[in-house]
């Protein structure tokens, strides 16, 4: 007896209502195909899926910026965190400057969504929990061994499949990507 197929935002809807039998990855390509922008009733929220889409409206403000959600007003002064390689030890540090909120949109997402349950869960594929922890960072770069960190953190019980990958076959999942737009960055050095 042949299976019928949900349309793909029903099953998306299933997907945020808990359902694990659903394969994400084949979801988001069906999204990305056949459903790019749609409203989820069970978010309460449109839904982008492809990178293109999602970029552009971070990066129109203007537009798409609610400010009801928003803690800050746009225009009004908070602290963001900036990576700086400290050029003695290699290690990625952080430095802290005031900027105009809704003037960088990453932030704003790191913001809300890292804060939710259910943000990094331990049966999530390692690609999108990589996905995930860069988005909780601000979208900023970082190495390896520092999102290696990152993974023991989201997993405090040691029992996620992601945890068992050697580094250089993390470092192949990152260098492989296709549905998130991971690609290296060299950071610059501090003088």
């Amino acid at each position: 007896m042949a299976r019928v197929a949900l349309d793909p935002v029903e099953e998306f809807a299933a997907l945020v209502a808990g359902e694990a039998s659903i394969d994400r990855h084949a979801l988001y390509a069906r999204l990305r195909a056949e459903r790019p922008v749609f409203f989820s009733e069970s978010l309460q929220a449109w839904v982008l899926t492809r990178y293109d889409d999602v970029r552009l409206v971070l990066e129109d403000e203007e537009r798409f910026i609610d400010l009801e959600q928003s803690a800050l007003w746009l225009g009004e002064e908070t602290e963001e965190r900036y990576p700086v390689a400290d050029r003695r030890t290699g290690r990625v540090t952080y430095e802290i400057r005031t900027i105009q909120y809704g003037a960088r949109p990453i932030p704003i997402i790191r913001d809300c969504c890292s804060r939710k349950s259910g943000f990094i869960t331990p049966d999530m594929a390692a690609l999108e929990v990589i996905f995930r922890i860069l988005l909780a960072n601000a979208n900023q770069p970082m190495q390896l061994s520092h999102l290696r960190e990152q993974l023991r953190e989201w997993c405090p019980n040691g029992r996620c499949q992601w945890l068992l990958m050697p580094l250089e076959v993390l470092q192949q999942v990152v260098d492989h990507d296709q549905f998130y737009g991971l690609r290296r960055y060299e950071l610059p050095v501090a003088v």
